[in-house]
């Protein structure tokens, strides 16, 4: 599967990156650990004190793979 940025997402991540003085690969790459945390490691599921970070890594990764293979 590739997926594929729009021009105004391209234009969006190049002028975070310029804000940033980052590259525009840190800066989405950055973007979507922000976003992956924010909808998985937020959760109490995955946060939760009895839960191994490798062990939500799997869980999330499990989610992830059966969210694209639907």
């Amino acid at each position: 599967m590739k997926l594929e940025l729009t021009e105004l997402q391209k234009v969006l991540i190049r002028s975070i990156a310029k804000a940033d003085k980052r590259t525009p690969q840190q800066s989405l790459a950055l973007l979507l650990a922000e976003g992956f945390r924010f909808l998985y490691f937020d959760k109490q599921t995955y946060s939760s004190p009895d839960t191994e970070p490798e062990q939500a890594m799997e869980l999330i990764l499990k989610e992830l793979e059966e969210s694209l293979n639907k």
